[in-house]
């Protein structure tokens, strides 16, 4: 439980402003030992949220371009109004239903909006 809660991008912000707060309100002497500490602590848990949320980034953009690969291997029609935002509609384990529901439908007429509606009615409404 520990871990988890130290691996959560919120506590490592919460780490960060502590540490900067810190820097603040202690204001060790410039330059001495315990100014270079604090710095160096920043700077790294500053890097440190920077590569997370980098990574972060780059899995939400290949866990898109895998949907949108499926999506396109189905070759489902896309006969629902998308503006852009359709991944977002549904959590994984629900877009995994509807990739079940579009594989149970004939190759030649797959619909998205008919796949959506047999296991998720309350997104279309």
């Amino acid at each position: 439980m520990g871990r988890l809660i130290l691996r959560s991008p919120l506590a490592l912000l919460l780490v960060w402003l502590a540490l900067i707060l810190s820097l603040l309100v202690v204001r060790p002497q410039p330059f001495g030992l315990a100014f270079w500490s604090l710095t160096a602590a920043v700077v790294l848990v500053g890097f440190a949220q920077m590569r997370r949320s980098r990574l972060e980034a780059v899995a939400e953009q290949d866990a898109f371009a895998h949907w949108s690969n499926r999506l396109s291997a189905l070759g489902a029609v896309r006969d629902v109004e998308d503006d852009g935002h359709l991944y977002e509609w549904l959590d994984p384990p629900h877009w995994q239903d509807v990739f079940a529901a579009l594989e149970r439908m004939p190759a030649g007429s797959r619909s998205l909006r008919q796949a959506i509606r047999a296991t998720h009615p309350e997104v279309l409404q």
